[in-house]
């Protein structure tokens, strides 16, 4: 018994011992944890295969950027490298890349690769072994263009598959009485790829369509032949990087020039490109696929395998159709897929004027209050639309409309715009009417009357009332009431002050003349009470006690 206690004794001073020398390592991790630098940014190299030329490739590239920093800010470090294929396609160019990264690469050594396109994607693969032997490659790029085994030696991989067939599909769904169909591809090796992929797909409709491949022409002869189209024709734009000329276009801004001249309806394979002149149909997304390689992008940075991770491939989107290329080529909306969503569409009356349409209510019923009615609108329409800021172009518009003076200051106090209305009154332009220029047009009897009112109601962001005189286009001052109110930004910072003036001269002289006759009547009546007055036949003037006069009309 007494050796099994001394047993169990040296048992728990180790377990002290032992418990003391952790909490020790602990502690000195923990100071030296604190201690320690930041983690390095880990870096990503982008390969782009044609710079900004093919827009389908530049939308993926600039999503991908765009979801990577937001997820991971200064956690990491882009860098980008364009192999310009549309004007580079040679061997020896592709060297002398290679070269180049190579020598780059001894002072900036990426953490992950990310080949944009299917020309960054094949050389990528080929030159792998020399410039990326152990680093993560993630190929966002179509899967019949994914190089054999580029996958299975740690590479990810997120892209999609042209469903050549389904896009003629979608095309003949419009217009099934298509005879013609003209293809706009360009001259670049990966073009003529297209091309012939394309020509596959279009096989079991050679006997029923005629097909015209436009890849040996200049992209003005394009044009030329686009506008010349017979009936019945259609247009397949594929994609364009270079004619056949050798002049580089962008692709986006090519659709548009041929959207200009086309004598035909024209369709394409991206989403990003509804809108720009294609009719439409089941197209490919282009952020989609930029933002999904992101995230793969994360996990891999983070630590994953990229091997582990599944290929991600993306479907076509449902059908989405250009309203106004359906009214400009006559498209019946009864032969579009069931479920497809219609866009652009042509707005009501209503849709398209209602703010005209409540600005001028606003101006006729309450005149004075138009700036309030009008923030007040203003107001409404952004919670109903969400999205909208102030108009600056519209107000004005509505402004130069009212019957009243309409004056906008800035947060400095100082005018900023005047309405037609206070410029025709004054006579002055607006150059000259802006800042302090308008005091000029003050009676100068009033301007410290104006300073006392205007600026403590500005400091406090109160509404105010004042009158003062304002000289008109004719050199004669008249009495106007100046109301304004502060105004605020969508966020609701102050920006200022709004105001409105009405013309109360007459009216003023009106009072004055009612109230002087008032007075003259009531004296009259005192005269007639207490007999003390006094006749001039001459003057025809009544006088009541040397105190007043009243003029006489004949026949009184």
């Amino acid at each position: 018994m007494p050796g099994r206690l001394q047993l169990c004794d040296i048992w728990k001073v180790r377990r002290a011992q032992f418990l003391l020398i952790v909490a020790t390592v602990a502690a000195f991790a923990l100071i030296f944890t604190a201690n320690a630098p930041a983690a390095e940014p880990k870096r990503v190299l982008l390969v782009q295969s044609f710079g900004s030329a093919a827009t389908p490739f530049t939308a993926r590239l600039v999503a991908f950027e765009t979801e990577l920093i937001a997820k991971m800010g200064d956690r990491v470090d882009l860098d980008e490298v364009s192999l310009d294929m549309a004007r580079y396609a040679d061997r020896d160019i592709q060297e002398a890349i290679v070269n180049y990264l190579q020598k780059r690469q001894a002072k900036w050594q990426p953490d992950l690769v990310v080949p944009i396109g299917s020309s960054a994607t094949i050389f990528v693969a080929n030159y792998r072994d020399r410039l990326f032997p152990e680093t993560p490659i993630l190929y966002v790029v179509d899967r019949r263009l994914l190089p054999p085994g580029a996958l299975e030696k740690n590479a990810a991989y997120v892209g999609q598959e042209i469903d050549l067939p389904g896009l003629l599909e979608d095309m003949l769904q419009v217009a099934p009485a298509t005879k013609n169909i003209a293809v706009i591809v360009g001259a670049t090796p990966l073009e003529h790829y297209w091309q012939e992929a394309f020509q596959k797909a279009a096989e079991p409709l050679a006997g029923r369509i005629n097909f015209t491949y436009y890849s040996d022409l200049s992209f003005d002869q394009m044009k030329e032949r686009a506008s010349t189209l017979p009936p019945d024709s259609y247009i397949i734009f594929l994609l364009l990087v270079r004619d056949a000329a050798g002049v580089t276009l962008n692709s986006d801004e090519a659709l548009q020039r041929l959207h200009a001249v086309a004598h035909a309806p024209i369709n394409s394979i991206f989403d990003h490109q509804l809108g720009l002149g294609i009719v439409g149909g089941r197209l490919y997304q282009s952020e989609g696929v930029g933002k999904e390689a992101a995230d793969v992008a994360i996990r891999i940075l983070h630590g994953e395998p990229a091997s582990s991770i599944p290929p991600r491939l993306f479907e076509r989107l449902p059908a989405r159709y250009d309203w106004r290329e359906l009214q400009r080529w006559k498209i019946n909306e009864k032969l579009l897929p069931p479920g497809s969503t219609v866009l652009f569409r042509e707005p009501t009356v209503w849709d398209r004027y209602r703010a005209w349409i409540i600005a001028g209510l606003s101006i006729c019923i309450l005149q004075a209050l138009l700036i309030t009615g009008l923030l007040a609108n203003l107001v409404k329409r952004r919670r109903a639309e969400r999205s909208l800021t102030e108009s600056e172009g519209r107000f004005q518009t509505m402004a130069d409309a009212a019957p009243v003076l309409i004056w906008v200051s800035g947060e400095d106090k100082l005018p900023t715009y005047f309405n037609k209305a206070w410029l025709e009154f004054t006579g002055r332009s607006m150059e000259q009417e802006l800042g302090n220029g308008w005091k000029e047009g003050v009676h100068p009897d009033d301007l410290a009357k104006i300073s006392q009112t205007y600026r403590p109601a500005v400091d406090a962001r109160e509404p105010f009332v004042m009158q003062y005189r304002l000289k008109n286009s004719d050199g004669e001052y008249r009495w106007i009431t100046d109301q304004g109110v502060p105004r605020y930004g969508p966020r609701g910072n102050f920006r200022g002050y709004v105001g409105a003036c009405v013309d109360i001269t007459d009216l003023l002289k009106k009072d004055a003349t009612l109230r002087q006759f008032e007075e003259r009547v009531a004296l009259a009546a005192e005269a007639a009470q207490h007999g003390v007055w006094e006749l001039d036949t001459v003057t025809n003037e009544l006088w009541v006690s040397d105190k007043a006069r009243i003029y006489l009309r004949p026949g009184w």
